[in-house]
């Protein structure tokens, strides 16, 4: 790649006081050791207002549409939930909405959610992952759940969660390294007018 991957991270709590936002920026930092990266993060709490009520025909607010292009333009989407009654925030639902269905095609994503103990961890992939499959995304193959146990209010305080962050940045490093990242800006490239697809030069 000619710059490093652009990583967009969606934090899904109403509050940027959570531990859902600490498993956030952890996971961040942690792939940002592995290799170099670009980071934004959408926080849902701050869009939030914005997107209640809206409909799928309404102009999106400024704040919105920027987070849509800046989710439609990532190299890969970090989409961390928290777990409210095995369920995820239905505003981030409501957000996916108003991103083209094409957009996302062949994208890398990081799933993860907070919150509850034990079972609960089943949701990133029960719920969250099938919403995202109909994009037609490659989720990667580890998703991190973290119980409230293992945190220190809003810290993350236990040692097996930090290896479970560390274990997922690094299969994110490894989706890069193994060049699977520049196809997918190969695809951005040809939808986005900036390259020619292969046969037609």
């Amino acid at each position: 790649m000619d710059s490093p991957p652009n990583i967009v991270a969606i934090s899904a709590c109403m509050q940027r006081l959570s531990r859902t936002h600490s498993l956030v920026t952890t996971l961040l930092s942690s792939i940002a050791c592995c290799l170099p990266v670009q980071i934004q993060v959408v926080e849902l709490g701050e869009i939030g207002p914005y997107i209640a009520g809206l409909d799928a025909d309404d102009a999106l607010p400024a704040p919105v549409a920027s987070a849509v292009t800046a989710i439609e333009s990532a190299d890969l989407l970090v989409i961390a939930s928290p777990v409210v009654h095995s369920c995820y925030v239905s505003l981030l639902k409501h957000l996916f909405e108003f991103v083209h269905r094409d957009a996302l095609e062949d994208m890398p994503v990081l799933l993860a959610d907070c919150g509850g103990e034990g079972r609960t961890g089943l949701i990133v992939d029960r719920a969250l992952g099938p919403q995202l499959d109909f994009f037609r995304v490659r989720r990667l193959p580890l998703g991190v759940h973290a119980n409230d146990s293992e945190f220190e209010r809003y810290d993350i305080a236990a040692t097996s969660l930090r290896e479970r962050v560390a274990l997922a940045a690094r299969s994110v490093a490894c989706h890069f390294a193994s060049g699977s990242g520049a196809d997918r800006r190969g695809l951005h490239a040809i939808r986005s007018g900036q390259a020619t697809p292969p046969g037609l030069h």
